[in-house]
């Protein structure tokens, strides 16, 4: 690799290396309250049932914007809403006793045909540090989204702690655990961001192995597996 190549690997390693140290930093600052309703231009509130976040309207339960894309619509007991780029809704904490705001570049329809595969143990769940395995070698875009995605939800919803470690050895990753799926002595958790061109005929997957979460697309599909995993946990898919 040319000097001038691999300073560049360092300073896209760096970059996202700082994402997740800011993650654990300063996300928890972020404000949990619940959604201002000029944001939707509907009237939140949690349901009786089920304690999660609906959106009231007199509206029907999709809206369209004027030039006919849908802009919110009702997903189960949640309400997506496109603010800004970005697919919003809300989930009740019910251990915190608060609504968390959760923005995603992918709403609840358009993750619908990720595909979920395998287990995970129950130990998965035990220490309060993840791992995120980085691959030191990628450069892209959509995989620096779904790893900042991932890290925001970690800290915020599931509360658990973000620890950056690499794939394979490399000369930025000095001071960074290398640890994967496929390494992994200490039977550690870990989430492994994968990749991967014509990953299942175009479509994006999560894996689940014992310790180990795969989550593995080529370019917006894996952002979309990202998405899809962090709509599973808050119980929404």
């Amino acid at each position: 690799v040319s000097p001038g190549l691999r300073g560049h690997y360092d300073q896209n390693l760096f970059y996202i290396f700082l994402l997740v140290i800011l993650s654990v930093l300063f996300l928890r600052h972020f404000d949990t309250g619940m959604v201002d309703e000029s944001l939707y231009g509907v009237a939140p509130f949690v349901s009786e049932s089920g304690g999660s976040f609906v959106a009231s309207s007199e509206l029907s339960n999709e809206s369209y914007s004027e030039n006919g894309d849908t802009i919110s619509y009702q997903y189960g007991d949640f309400r997506f809403a496109l603010y800004d780029g970005l697919w919003w809704t809300a989930v009740y904490l019910e251990d915190r006793n608060t609504i968390l705001q959760v923005p995603l570049h992918y709403g609840a329809l358009d993750i619908e045909h990720v595909v979920f595969s395998g287990e995970l143990d129950l130990e998965f769940d035990d220490d309060a540090d993840i791992y995120i395995a980085i691959d030191p070698n990628v450069q892209n875009k959509y995989y620096t989204l779904a790893l900042s995605e991932i890290n925001f939800n970690l800290v915020k919803g599931i509360m658990r702690r973000p620890v950056a470690g690499c794939t394979v050895s490399h000369e930025a990753c000095t001071e960074r655990e290398v640890i994967s799926c496929s390494n992994n002595p200490d039977n550690l958790p870990i989430i492994e961001f994968v990749l991967e061109e014509d990953a299942l005929n175009g479509r994006g997957r999560v894996e689940f192995d014992e310790m180990c979460i795969k989550v593995i697309g080529n370019e917006d599909e894996l952002l979309k597996a990202a998405d899809a995993l962090i709509l599973l946990w808050y119980g929404i898919i």
